[in-house]
């Protein structure tokens, strides 16, 4: 039965092929001058024509489908003859999906052709080496715009597509941020994968004050106030020292001797090495340093403490920017792309 249709359908195409022969024919002169777009494009226009052509009835769809083969055709050696790489992607990329639409439609008049045009369609496909390009932005209400040589796609939340080599612009918008722009140039048979996230921003204050510089002379007196105080605590720690050098000479007798041997006399009368000379020397000398420590580290607290109150008063002295108030709503942040590429 169906061999008895398939000949029936042959029968009435060689019925009305010269009809189909006198619309096609200028477009076949195109092809022969290699005006390859001008004939792709005759080819498409009479489409719609074998549709209101009520008189060819059961052969449209072989019509159809041979003026969209002849059109991919038409496109095919357009591209061959093309210079720019983008032009000649873009030809066989429509060269394949005339083909697809005649495969879909079931227009082909046998098996064997629409196999053929599946064939021609995959040789096209590795001919322009498609890449891909996926787009992350973990947020559905997000906006992605990809615009090339022609070529514009916007959808929502993430982007997963072929496209063919070449460069593509990248437009993302989140509610109430800054767009992001990208520029992503995919070499023939590569992935890149760009990860695409809002920049996370906490704000503790709706007023934001900037405070004026601080003065040198609050930073000069930290620094000298604190040498001060560093050394009269040292100063006082060799006062103390000494204080307990004095006391010990005081009390132990032994070490006395040790340090001033006693003496003989004229008369050969022993006489104490220590005696009131040495003892005034001694309690001077701890004297001197533990009133040298106190009168320096009183310097230096008095100098810190100087630079503290200069160090608030400035403090207290803010300066208020142009825009006062930042409201959390109007806040706008631009997301930032990370991007992968797997060859």
């Amino acid at each position: 039965m169906c061999r008895y249709l398939c000949w029936m359908m042959f029968g009435l195409f060689l019925l009305y092929s010269p009809q189909a022969w006198a619309l096609d024919k200028p477009c076949r002169a195109l092809f022969k001058q290699k005006q390859y777009k001008q004939a792709a494009s005759c080819f498409l226009k009479l489409l719609p024509v074998v549709d209101k052509k009520k008189e060819l009835g059961t052969i449209v769809p072989l019509m159809k489908d041979r003026f969209l083969r002849f059109a991919s055709v038409s496109l095919h050696r357009a591209a061959k003859a093309e210079t720019a790489s983008a032009e000649k992607a873009f030809l066989k990329e429509q060269a394949i999906k005339h083909l697809l639409h005649s495969f879909q439609k079931g227009y082909c008049e046998s098996a064997r052709k629409c196999r053929t045009n599946r064939l021609f369609a995959d040789q096209l496909k590795k001919e322009i080496r498609y890449s891909s390009l996926v787009i992350i932005t973990g947020s559905p209400t997000s906006t992605l715009q990809v615009t090339g040589y022609k070529f514009s796609a916007t959808t929502k939340g993430t982007f997963n597509k072929q496209l063919r080599p070449g460069t593509y612009k990248v437009l993302l918008t989140f509610p109430n941020k800054q767009p992001a722009k990208r520029t992503v140039t995919l070499k023939p048979n590569t992935t890149k994968t760009l990860n695409a996230t809002p920049d996370k921003i906490i704000m503790k204050e709706k007023r934001i004050y900037i405070a004026k510089k601080l003065p040198p002379i609050v930073l000069v007196s930290y620094i000298v106030g604190g040498v001060f105080v560093v050394t009269g605590a040292v100063i006082g720690g060799l006062g103390f020292g000494e204080l307990q050098e004095y006391n010990k000479l005081n009390d132990d007798l032994d070490y006395r001797n040790e340090k001033y041997p006693p003496t003989k006399d004229a008369q050969g009368r022993t006489v104490t090495g220590y005696g009131e000379s040495e003892e005034k020397a001694e309690r001077a000398e701890y004297v001197n340093l533990m009133i040298i420590a106190g009168a320096t580290l009183g310097v230096g607290v008095a100098i810190v403490i100087g630079g503290l109150i200069m160090h608030n008063v400035a403090s207290n002295n803010k300066q208020k920017p142009k825009e006062e108030i930042r409201n959390l709503s109007s806040l706008r942040t631009r997301p930032t792309f990370v991007l992968s590429t797997y060859e």
